[in-house]
């Protein structure tokens, strides 16, 4: 199970062995660099701010005091990064310097640009959801921990965030096609 995992890895951390953390840095350090992207909307920043994260949690794991809830634990360090980065960034979040796509990927881009927008636009909780579900190898169990829910509060918040971004894909296509 994953919270055995990761709360053996972060009593080997807390123990001084470096290599433990390394396992965690590889079991959620796609979440993190979505969650970063997500958060600010600029890849090479949100790579950076990635890194910062697990500094971070390098640095403050000795804190930690539930190794069971490092999932949850990370997820708030990084949404306090994000939050840290718009208060050091005005506020105001950079967009991605996309290239101009070739003409036969036009498609297959612009789809990708209007479902990041629509993830974008939902709530948090509903964006988190869909992160854990979609980029952990355990989602449901993870998910639920990270989030508080039972594994029924859950699902209903993830299908509420998938009709909600089928809904807006819907509504963007319409307009495409007009």
């Amino acid at each position: 199970m994953r919270e055995d995992a990761d709360a053996s890895a972060v009593s080997r951390v807390q123990r001084g062995d470096r290599a433990a953390f390394a396992e965690l840095y590889d079991r959620y350090a796609r979440l993190v660099r979505c969650l970063c992207f997500d958060g600010i909307r600029n890849l090479n920043d949100s790579n950076d701010l990635c890194q910062e994260v697990f500094l971070k949690a390098f640095r403050s794991i000795g804190e930690l005091r539930d190794a069971n809830r490092f999932a949850n634990w990370l997820t708030g360090i990084t949404r306090n990064a994000i939050r840290d980065w718009h208060r050091r960034h005005d506020g105001s979040p950079m967009q991605l310097d996309e290239p101009v796509p070739d003409s036969e990927h036009r498609d297959s881009e612009t789809d990708f640009a209007e479902l990041r927008d629509a993830i974008g636009a939902l709530p948090e909780q509903e964006r988190l959801a869909l992160h854990l579900f979609y980029l952990d190898e355990e989602p449901v169990t993870v998910a639920r921990q990270v989030l508080g829910l039972s594994q029924s509060g859950f699902y209903k918040l993830l299908d509420r965030a998938r009709r909600q971004v089928a809904e807006k894909m819907k509504a963007t296509q319409e307009m495409r096609d007009e």
